[in-house]
C-alpha cells in the first residue's frame, strides 16, 4: 500500500460553474484487489462556503489516467466538485474502510487522509460570458419547470430519446456487441472535426460519438439520452461493470445470464467510465442536459433482486460521484420501470441521499400502467418529475396526460416536471424525414412521415400541456431504429421545428410559464391547444388559419393578437382586439375573436395573445 498524502492535485479551471476535479494519493487497490475499492472504501468531501455545504462522493480512479492507458489499478483517490459561488471553499476529506462501508457506520480512518482539510479559490463568472454553463446548475425548485441557479431562466427542453444504446460504442473499452449493435456512429464523423478530441477523446477516439453531440447541439437541440445499464435487455451492451469473461465469451450468454456469469456485481471498469465521463463533459461545456436512463424494463430486477441493496448503491454511487457534477441531468428510475413501488421510492431516497446537487429525479412508465405514479405523488417519494412515454401513432394521448399528471402532482403539493420522452406506436415512434435517402436507412422504411403531426401532436402539444420539452423516440422498426440508429440527420426537420418552438418559448414566454396552465386538455386536431394565464398572456396553438371565438376573456378589454409561422419561425402580424358582446343580447364584453391567420389558412399557426394593459 502507498504512502496516503492530504494534498490534493487540483485540475480544471477554478472558477464558478466549472468542475474543479480533486485527485488525492491514497491506498493502492484494484479493480480486483482486496479490500474492494467500490464498496469496502468510502471517499466523501465536505466543501463549504458561507452557509453553502455540499458532501460530494468520490470513487477509485486506478492511475488516475485510466480513459487513456486502460489502467486497472494504483493509488489516485478522485473527486468532482462544481462550485456556485466565487471565493474561498474549504474542503474537509471524509475517508473511511470497512467491510461494505458504502452501506453506512463509521469504519476504521484512512491514516493521514482522513480528517484532512484545505483550501480553494474559486474565480467569478467572467462578465458578459456567453458560456452556457455560466447559466449555472439545473435545478428542481418545487415548480413545474426546472431553472437555472445563476440566472434564474427556465429551461425547455428539446433532444432525441434515442438510440437508447448510445453508449453501445465500438471506442469504449470492454464494449460488448451483442446482436450486432454496437455503434461507430460513422455518419457524424465530420461533426466532430471540430471538436477538441485531446481534451474530449481518448487517444485519438470517440471523435465520432463527440460528432453526434455536436450535431445535436449545432441544431439547437439541447438534450439527450442513454442507457446506462442496457445488460440483459432490449441491447445488452452497455454497462459500467467489469467484465468477468471475455467479450467473445459474453456474446454467448442468454439476457439473465450476462448478469449472472458476465460480469462482477460490485466491481466497475474504471477506464470505461472516464471515457463516457470525457462524452459527457463535452455535452456538459455545449449547455446539454444529460438524461440518464439507469435500467431498464428486462434488468430492473437484476441489482438486489429490484430492491437497493449493496449492488444497487455501488452503481448509483459510481453514476452520482463519476457524472453528479455536470450541471443539467436527470436520473430516471429505469425505462419501463416494473419495481414495486417500495422499491422504486427506495431507489430514489438513496438518489437523493447520494447526490449532492439534488438534480431532477424521473419515473418512467409503460404506456397504460400510469396507476404506478399515484404511490410516488407528493411526500410519498423523492420522484419530482415524469419521463412520459406513449402509444397512440397519432400521439393523441401527449397532450392529455401531461395535463393530467401536471395537474394531479400539484394537486398533491410536488408539482411535477415533465417531459414526453416516448411517443407514438412502439414500431414507429417519430417517424423518419421524408427526404432522408433511404439508401442510408439501416432498414426499410415502413412509416409515412407527417411532419406536421409531430410538431402539432407532440411538440406544441407538450409545451401546451404543461410540460418542459421532447425527446423524440425513433421507434422500434422504423428503419434508423432506437437500437440501431446512428444518424441524426434522419430527423433533421424535427430539430428544425423543434428549435423554433424552444426559442418562441424564451423569447415571448420564458419564466411567464410559471404562472401557466393548459387551459384546456384537447388532444387531435379538431381544436386549438390553450395555454396561459386565463385573461391575461395566452398562447394558442391553432391547427388551421381560421378565427378563434374565445369567450373566457377579462371583460371590455384589449389584447394584442400576435400570430407565429411554426415552421419558419418570427411573427408575421400584430394586431390590437378590443373584446366584445357574446351576442346583442349580452352586456358582458368578454368574447375576443381573432380574425383569420395572415396567410396560408390550410397550416397551422401559433397565436400570442396578451392584454394591453392601461396606460
Amino acid at each position: 500500500m502507498s504512502p496516503a498524502t492530504a494534498t490534493p492535485k487540483l485540475s480544471g479551471e477554478r472558477q464558478v460553474w466549472r468542475t474543479v476535479t480533486l485527485d488525492f494519493k491514497g491506498p493502492r487497490s484494484a479493480e480486483t484487489a482486496t479490500p474492494n475499492p467500490f464498496t469496502d472504501y468510502r471517499l466523501d468531501v465536505e466543501f463549504s462556503n458561507g452557509s453553502r455545504r455540499y458532501r460530494v462522493p468520490g470513487y477509485f480512479a486506478a492511475c488516475g489516467k485510466a480513459a487513456l492507458t486502460s489502467c486497472e489499478s494504483g493509488d489516485v483517490w478522485r473527486v468532482h466538485f462544481t462550485p456556485d459561488v466565487s471565493g474561498d471553499w474549504r474542503y474537509k476529506i471524509v475517508f473511511r474502510r470497512g467491510a461494505n462501508i458504502i452501506l453506512g457506520g463509521a469504519g476504521d480512518s484512512i491514516g493521514t487522509l482522513d480528517g484532512e482539510s484545505g483550501t480553494i479559490a474559486i474565480a467569478p463568472t467572467v462578465p458578459g460570458s456567453v458560456d452556457p454553463r455560466d447559466r449555472g446548475r439545473l435545478l428542481y425548485t418545487g415548480q413545474r419547470y426546472l431553472r437555472y441557479s445563476a440566472t434564474g431562466e427556465v429551461f425547455f427542453k428539446a433532444g432525441t430519446d434515442a438510440p437508447e444504446n448510445a453508449l453501445a460504442y465500438g471506442d469504449f473499452d470492454a464494449t460488448p456487441n451483442r446482436q450486432n449493435m454496437r455503434k461507430r456512429w460513422a455518419p457524424h464523423a465530420n461533426d466532430g472535426a471540430g471538436v477538441d478530441i485531446v481534451k474530449y477523446g481518448w487517444n485519438g477516439k470517440g471523435r465520432n460519438l463527440l460528432g453526434a453531440v455536436a450535431y445535436l447541439a449545432d441544431q439547437g437541440m439541447n438534450a439527450f439520452s442513454f442507457l446506462t445499464f442496457s445488460l440483459g435487455g432490449d441491447d445488452q451492451n452497455v454497462f459500467p461493470h467489469r467484465m468477468k469473461v471475455s467479450i467473445a465469451e459474453y456474446n454467448e450468454l442468454g439476457p439473465r445470464q450476462q448478469w449472472d456469469e458476465g460480469v462482477e456485481h460490485l466491481r466497475f471498469d474504471v477506464s470505461k467510465l472516464d471515457q463516457w465521463g470525457r462524452v459527457f463533459s463535452y455535452a456538459n461545456d455545449r449547455g446539454m442536459f444529460l438524461h440518464f436512463k439507469l435500467q431498464e424494463l428486462e434488468n430492473d430486477d437484476f441489482m438486489d433482486g429490484g430492491d437497493t441493496g449493496i449492488e444497487r448503491v455501488a452503481y448509483l454511487r459510481q453514476m452520482i460521484a463519476r457524472y453528479g457534477h455536470f450541471l443539467a441531468l436527470n436520473w430516471n428510475a429505469g425505462e419501463e420501470n416494473t419495481q414495486t413501488a417500495p422499491q422504486e421510492i427506495a431507489a430514489m431516497a438513496k438518489i437523493a441521499e447520494l447526490d449532492p446537487y439534488q438534480h431532477l429525479r424521473v419515473s418512467h412508465s409503460y404506456p397504460g400502467r400510469k396507476v404506478r405514479y399515484f404511490p410516488l405523488l407528493g411526500e410519498r417519494s423523492a420522484v419530482t418529475g415524469i419521463s412520459m412515454q406513449g402509444q397512440f401513432a397519432d400521439f393523441s394521448d401527449v397532450r392529455p396526460e401531461i395535463a393530467e399528471w401536471a395537474l394531479r402532482s400539484s394537486a398533491a403539493g410536488r408539482p411535477w416536471v415533465i417531459a414526453s420522452d416516448e411517443q407514438g406506436g412502439g414500431d414507429a415512434g417519430i417517424p423518419i424525414d421524408a427526404d432522408y435517402p433511404i439508401g442510408k436507412l439501416t432498414g426499410p422504411r415502413k412509416f409515412d412521415d407527417d411532419r406536421r403531426a409531430v410538431r402539432g401532436q407532440v411538440l406544441w402539444a407538450t409545451l401546451t400541456g404543461g410540460g418542459y420539452g421532447v425527446e423524440y423516440y425513433y421507434g422500434y422498426a422504423s428503419g434508423c431504429s432506437d437500437l440501431l440508429c446512428e444518424d441524426h440527420r434522419t430527423r433533421a426537420t424535427k430539430w428544425h421545428d423543434a428549435k423554433i418552438a424552444l426559442d418562441f418559448f424564451r423569447k415571448h414566454v420564458g419564466n411567464d410559464v410559471l404562472a401557466m396552465e393548459p387551459l384546456n386538455t384537447q388532444s387531435g386536431t379538431r381544436q386549438p391547444f390553450w395555454f396561459g394565464e386565463p385573461g391575461e398572456k395566452m398562447i394558442v396553438y391553432a391547427h388551421d388559419g381560421k378565427s378563434i371565438r374565445e369567450r373566457a376573456m377579462v371583460d371590455n378589454a384589449t389584447y394584442r393578437i400576435s400570430w407565429f409561422d411554426p415552421t419558419t419561425g418570427g411573427m408575421v402580424k400584430s394586431i390590437e382586439k378590443a373584446t366584445e358582446a357574446r351576442s346583442e343580447h349580452q352586456t358582458n364584453r368578454d368574447l375576443l375573436v381573432t380574425g383569420p391567420a395572415p396567410g396560408d389558412g390550410g397550416k397551422d399557426w401559433v397565436l400570442l395573445i396578451e392584454r394591453v394593459k392601461e396606460r
